[in-house]
């Protein structure tokens, strides 16, 4: 799995305990949040670090920045919050769609610390609205498991303009959306309002 090199990591407004118990966490401890063998996989995957961790104790924030370099030398600042849809880079140039649901610090092995992100992704349901023809989405449940739900936050892809809107239904109202209802369309009409 390649990783996008990241200087300048900033981590901002840091969940105090009621804010990790809103966000359906249990504590900062990995292993009772049953997060253990999700961060193992993602050290062993992307960092090629296959060991036991000695520390199990993580960090939720709301907002992340870093700084990434493209190839040609340019300089990017990528901006991400908790609740943010974006496009996350996989292996073999494949991408998914995924909401953050937290952004995650926890202390290295090796004395470093190290920044991800906790997601929930978009299965394509593979059809498509029958008014406006977008892609129809739902957002996977915290108990679906099919994807691994933690990544690094260098994998947050820096060029994508993804938007989703919730696919509303009769059950929905102008004020709230019914929280039952994990759809969403992907907006193909990017535009700027005039």
């Amino acid at each position: 799995m390649m990783l996008v090199k990241c200087s300048d990591v900033c981590l901002r407004t840091k969940w105090y305990p009621c804010d990790v118990e809103a966000a359906g966490f249990v504590t900062s401890d990995l292993h009772k949040n049953g997060l253990l063998s999700d961060i193992m996989q993602v050290y062993s995957s992307y960092y090629s670090m296959d060991q036991a961790l000695l520390s199990t104790r993580i960090y939720f924030y709301g907002s992340a920045s870093y700084t990434y370099q493209e190839e040609d030398g340019d300089y990017h600042e990528i901006k991400i919050r908790v609740g943010d849809m974006v496009e996350i880079a996989l292996v073999d140039n494949e991408s998914g769609f995924a909401n953050i649901k937290a952004i995650l610090k926890h202390h290295g092995n090796n004395e470093q610390d190290y920044v991800f992100i906790y997601v929930a992704w978009f299965e394509d349901l593979l059809r498509q609205d029958e008014l406006i023809s977008c892609p129809i989405y739902r957002l996977q449940k915290d108990f679906s498991h099919t994807y691994y739900r933690i990544h690094p936050i260098s994998t947050v892809k820096p060029k994508s303009e993804v938007l989703f809107v919730h696919h509303c239904d009769s059950r929905c109202t102008a004020d709230n959306h019914e929280p039952s209802n994990y759809e969403y369309l992907q907006n193909n009409f990017l535009f700027s309002a005039i």
